[in-house]
């Protein structure tokens, strides 16, 4: 870890709540802590409360790697859920979707939201049908074919097209509730940044470095 992302990482940690992860082999170790503190920047340590006859406290102990999670205020029903005793179950720990880290200390994956957690593969796929079916031509006509909430891409206008065939009432997108969006913001979300002005794109692909610093970050803490 560079210097200045230590330094970041080190300054978040506060009096406050944290979920430490640790891995030994096959053996899972995950628990809350209330008590964590820098003890040295050369080198970098931290000094952590763990009870000793916690899986997380064996897993460490064995193996010298753990990974260090900072819980917020709104995340306290994710906190508790770590007051209990570890269960990894498909690919999640605790109930939280997890991957292993660079030292191999689970850490939380990127959350998905919706559709994306699918797998990005079949979003990819989905666009790919998407620009076969719908040409060019029928995106220049998009207003006129459908005047009510008009598709602004050709992934929109596929589905669009399932949609009406379903449900042919003429009426029927008024029940469907729309407004302009990036990673299912809403459209006043849009003015905080710049950058969403211009993005058509409803998911939370749009907006890339989100999971390139999510993985960064979680990274650099292990």
């Amino acid at each position: 870890m560079d210097l200045n992302s230590r330094k970041t990482t080190l300054r978040l940690l506060s009096n406050g709540v944290y979920i430490m992860t640790s891995r030994d082999g096959d053996q899972f170790g995950a628990a809350t802590v209330t008590w964590i503190s820098q003890a040295s920047f050369k080198p970098p340590l931290l000094m952590a409360a763990i009870r000793p006859e916690s899986n997380v406290f064996k897993c460490l102990e064995r193996s010298g790697v753990a990974a260090i999670h900072i819980v917020d205020c709104t995340q306290k029903a994710i906190a508790q859920r770590f007051f209990t005793p570890t269960s990894v179950v498909d690919g999640t720990i605790n109930g939280e979707p997890y991957q292993n880290g660079t030292t191999s200390a689970p850490v939380w994956r990127q959350k998905e939201q919706f559709s994306d957690g699918v797998g990005y593969g079949w979003i990819s796929a989905l666009r790919a049908v998407a620009e076969l079916e719908i040409t060019d031509g029928m995106m220049r006509g998009a207003a006129e074919r459908f005047p009510i909430k008009a598709p602004q891409t050709k992934e929109a206008y596929f589905y669009r097209r399932i949609f009406e065939y379903h449900f042919p009432a003429a009426t029927a997108i008024n029940c469907v509730p729309w407004e302009r969006s990036v990673a299912c913001s809403t459209e006043i979300a849009l003015r905080w940044d710049a950058a969403f002005q211009n993005m058509i794109d409803p998911s939370g692909l749009a907006v890339v470095d989100v999971h390139r610093q999510g993985r960064n970050f979680a990274q650099g803490l292990t």
